[in-house]
Parts: structure tokens; sequence; C-alpha cells
């Protein structure tokens, strides 16, 4: 009885053990089969055990380093690049750059800065001209399609040449886009990145024909650090939207060296257009060198369209040497136009007997005519 007791209980353990082991293997495949899905799903880095503990992502391959060794050339980049790089020095290679300039303006520009220094280092005297040259062609074109993308590309490159890029793409984007434009400069802390762009744009605007955009400039730039070392910039172009207010704040500027030479350029930039308008201004301005050299600039200025109404102004001054400092230009022009009234007016002019000669002779007039007495 007791062996038949034991049997049944080992028969019992028997079936038992069977069944673990049929369930064992049926989670086993399951997980096996599970495991190689997630595989089949995971980067092949991620495949080697730490599960992207330390793994990290495989670094970009240069252009420089693609160049050397020779991969692919989806986009025909390389192709260009080694072209232009084994040109002859001269204007085939300075073609050969254009053409990698224009390339990647157009169709790759976030890949300007790698080109930019495959080009700078070349181990041979052709590195810095035709890196430089590159990067001026390249923005050249840009700034036409992006002015932004432009001055951005323009701040990355190396310090040596970012001055010179500023000033190239800076005007262009505040003539398109000038509160995108003041916006960028408000957040750029850089004095000579400021500088220079403040400069250039001053400039730049004389030539837009909306004097509203030219005021919104103004009102801005005149209140930015830049304006006490850029005067005359701000100062001409103001003048040729508000004299009045121009002149008001050139009143309150304190140093004397900055405001004689906002002055002058005040008095020069109203001449460019009218000349007569000049001559009442300038007599306004502070007696002292500034408003000497604005009357002396306003006569040549005017001297230049009418020589006549010019020295009529110069005689109307109390000061003869204001005539006399300008007779020479006077006399150019007027004796180009009308020789026989030149001579004329110099005749009857009060002035020294050999000064006259001097004149006569430097123009081709009749000094024995112009010495009689009348």
């Amino acid at each position: 009885m007791k062996n038949t007791k034991s049997t049944a209980v080992l028969i019992i353990s028997l079936i038992i053990l069977a069944a673990a082991i049929i369930i064992f293997r049926k989670e086993g495949s399951s997980n096996d089969a599970t495991h190689s899905e997630i595989k089949s799903n995971t980067p092949s880095g991620l495949q080697n055990g730490d599960e992207g503990a330390n793994h990290s992502t495989p670094k970009k391959t240069s252009l420089l380093d693609r160049l050397a060794t020779r991969t692919d050339d989806p986009t025909g980049l390389q192709g260009i690049v080694r072209q232009a790089l084994a040109s002859e020095p001269g204007k085939q290679r300075m073609s050969e750059i254009r053409k990698v300039a224009d390339f990647v303006a157009e169709n790759q520009p976030e890949m300007a800065l790698e080109v930019f220094e495959v080009f700078r280092a070349q181990p041979n005297s052709q590195a810095t001209s035709d890196s430089r040259l590159f990067a001026r062609e390249f923005l050249e074109i840009r700034k036409v399609i992006s002015p932004e993308d432009a001055v951005i590309t323009a701040m990355s490159l190396p310090e040596d040449i970012r001055l010179a890029s500023i000033r190239q793409t800076t005007p262009t984007w505040a003539s398109k886009d000038l509160n995108g434009f003041m916006e960028w400069y408000e957040s750029t802390d850089i004095p000579d990145v400021r500088n220079a762009s403040f400069k250039r744009v001053s400039e730049a605007m004389s030539a837009l024909e909306d004097d509203s955009t030219k005021k919104t400039w103004v009102d801005f730039a005149s209140n930015q650090p830049e304006a006490m070392t850029n005067a005359p910039e701000i100062v001409a172009l103001w003048s040729e939207i508000d004299v009045e207010e121009a002149y008001h704040w050139i009143a309150k500027i304190e140093s004397s060296l900055v405001q004689d030479q906002a002055w002058n350029a005040m008095a020069d930039a109203i001449a460019k257009q009218d000349p007569e308008m000049a001559a009442e201004w300038v007599l306004k301005f502070p007696e002292g060198p500034a408003q000497s050299n604005s009357i002396n600039s306003t006569a040549r200025r005017w001297a230049q369209a009418d020589p006549q109404a010019a020295s009529e102004w110069l005689q109307s001054l109390e000061d003869p040497r204001f005539l006399e400092n300008n007779l020479g230009i006077i006399m150019a022009k007027w004796s180009e136009k009308a020789p026989g009234e030149a001579a004329a007016w110099l005749k009857n002019l009060g002035i020294e007997p050999e000064l006259k000669k001097d004149v006569m002779r430097a123009y081709g007039l009749n000094a024995q005519e112009v010495n009689e007495e009348p």
C-alpha cells in the first residue's frame, strides 16, 4: 500500500514538471519574438548591449573631409569646389570661385561657412584671396535673396572680414525691412558691428525715395550711442527731409568737434539740393570755423550750377575773403559758360589788379581788357 502511494506521488510530480516545462518553452518563444521586434526597430548603434547609455550620434563629416575622401556628391557642390581649387591663379580661378558662390547662395546657403573654410584652409598663398572673394560674391548674391540671412552669415565670418561683410549687407536689409533690421541692431552688442552698420545704413538711406522710411531711421538713429561718432551721416540724411529738426539737433551736441562736423554736413547736404536755401541756413550757424567752412562749401556747390548767383551772394557778405577764396571756382565755371560775361564781371570787381591778372591768365581771358580803367 505504501509503495502504491509513493508511485502515485511520483507520477503526479512528473506530470507537474512536464507542464512547467511546456509553459516555460511557450513564454521563452514569446519573449524571443518580442525581442526580435524591438531589435528590428532600434538604430544599429543602440543594438550593441548598452541600450544607448554611452552612445553618441556620429559626428557630421565636414565638407573639407568629404573633399579629401572623395565621398558621394549628390548636389554637385564638391565637384565645382574641386574645379575651383584646381584652377590656375588669375581670371579663370576667380570665375570658378564666383560659380561656387553663385551655386551656394542659390542652392545651399547653409554650406557657405564650410565652403569658406575650404578655401581658407588651402596651404598656399591663394587661401586669403580665394576665401575673401568667395565670401564677398556669396553675400552679394545672398543679400538680394535673403538680406537677413546674408547679415547673419556675415556675423559668423572671421573678424578680419566681418566688418567689411557687415557694411556690404546691412544697407540692403535696412532698405527692404527697416523694422527687422532695427530689431537686430538693438540686439547686437558688438560696438564695431553697430558702428559699421550705422554708418553704411545712414548713407544708403539717401538713395531711397520714401521720406517716411528715412524719417523712421533718423528718429531711431539719432537716439543711438553711435549717432555722435556718425553725426555727419545722420545729419546729411536728416537735412534731406527736415532741415529745422536737423538744425536743432545739432545745436544740442555738446562736443564742439562733432558739432562742427555736423554743421558742415548739414550745409553740404542742403547745398546739393538747393544752394540758395543753404546760403540762408549757413548764415544762421554760430560764427566760427564751422560757419566759414560751410559758407565756402556752399559757394562751391552753387558756383557749379550758377556761378553768377554764387558770386552775387558772396559779394553781399561782409567778409571779402569768402569771395576771394572762391574766385577760382566761380571764374572756372563762368568762363566755360560765358567768357565775355565772366571777363566783364571780373573787370568791375573791386580786387587787387595783380589778382585779376592771375585769374585771367588762369582761365584764358583777355587780361588787357580786364585791366582797362572803366
